[in-house]
């Protein structure tokens, strides 16, 4: 009996420690799921406030991006109307200084070929006075060679039939018509002379007008160049200065004024 009650207690005994094993082992099973439910909560939450907090960085950093964007694009866009503005008055500055020299430069042009034209008029009606005058000069040399050789004729007439008294008549209505022809001559070469005087006149008073103009030209452009560099300088250093004056035409146009000076003068 002894031996049963102890074996009955052993086994009463290893049973209680098994039930306890298991009740043990189900409540701590129970409270670590509880605690692991618990911890995958708070790790949920505590991401979720993780990702919220990095979703709200990114886009605020993505407004902060957008808003440089604009910006940076509002300067760039007043920046460069800025410059367009100052490239347009610039290009209509030296457009219109390009429109006055290319003006001034057919104006003097116009006003050379005047004064060449009326130079080449003056020059072709002396040459033809000049030739006018030598055909009459040699008409009168010819005409007075016949008369004396009709005068020959008649002496010699005269004194062969006594007819010296009508050649002599003849000869003197020659000798007047002669005459007559010479101060004819002498008052036309007088025409001719004042005629030459005011062509020189004009000539010399349209050459002065045109060292006026030229003078004019000059200080206009000297004007210009001054105003069109210090428009330059006060605008952005991005357009250089490009001079359009044409020294070449304006050597040409000086040569001429002298040579027209030399023939006024000869």
């Amino acid at each position: 009996m002894a031996e049963l009650d102890a074996r009955r207690t052993e086994v009463l005994a290893n049973a209680a420690k098994c039930i306890q094993r298991q009740i043990q082992t189900h409540l701590t099973r129970k409270e670590f799921i509880a605690l692991r439910r618990a911890t995958i909560h708070m790790q949920k939450h505590w991401r979720a406030q993780l990702a919220r907090k990095l979703y709200e960085d990114m886009r605020r950093e993505a407004a902060s991006i957008y808003i440089q964007k604009h910006v940076r694009a509002h300067k760039s866009r007043r920046t460069y109307k800025n410059l367009q503005v100052a490239a347009t008055v610039i290009q209509t500055g030296i457009r219109a200084l390009a429109a006055r020299n290319e003006y001034r430069y057919r104006r003097r042009t116009k006003a050379a070929n005047k004064i060449q034209t009326l130079w080449r008029r003056f020059q072709a009606l002396s040459a033809f006075k000049q030739q006018k005058k030598a055909t009459l000069t040699l008409q009168c040399l010819w005409r007075a060679r016949v008369a004396r050789k009709e005068l020959r004729k008649l002496r010699m007439a005269a004194r062969e039939t006594g007819a010296l008294k009508e050649a002599k008549d003849k000869l003197e209505k020659r000798v007047e018509e002669l005459t007559w022809r010479l101060e004819f001559e002498k008052h036309l070469r007088i025409d001719l002379e004042d005629a030459k005087g005011q062509e020189i006149a004009k000539l010399q008073d349209a050459l002065n007008e045109m060292q006026g103009q030229l003078d004019e030209a000059h200080d206009a452009i000297i004007h210009e160049k001054e105003a069109a560099k210090l428009a330059i300088e006060q605008a952005p250093p991005v357009i250089k200065e490009v001079s359009i004056v044409d020294n070449a035409k304006l050597k040409l146009l000086e040569n001429q004024n002298k040579e027209l000076e030399v023939h006024l003068k000869l």
